[in-house]
């Protein structure tokens, strides 16, 4: 089952309430890094396995992860 949607603007809420609970909620965001970051390897990597992803792909992930802005995202990510 998805739980995906998104309202007239283009924004999935699920995304944007998980977002914002992980820059409100350290315990939640320390607790969730990992599926954090697979999520964000996944969407950026659609075509490789998570297991197949270098060390210079995966800083890419983290760089992404913490980059502050979606343009920021854009240029680490290509």
């Amino acid at each position: 089952m998805q739980y995906m949607y998104e309202n007239s603007l283009g924004f999935n809420h699920l995304e944007v309430e998980t977002e914002w609970r992980l820059y409100v909620d350290e315990a939640f965001n320390i607790e969730t890094i990992v599926v954090v970051l697979a999520y964000k390897a996944s969407r950026i990597y659609k075509d490789k396995a998570l297991s197949e992803l270098t060390t210079e792909e995966w800083k890419k992930v983290v760089g992404a992860y913490n980059a502050t802005s979606e343009d920021k995202q854009k240029k680490i990510c290509g």
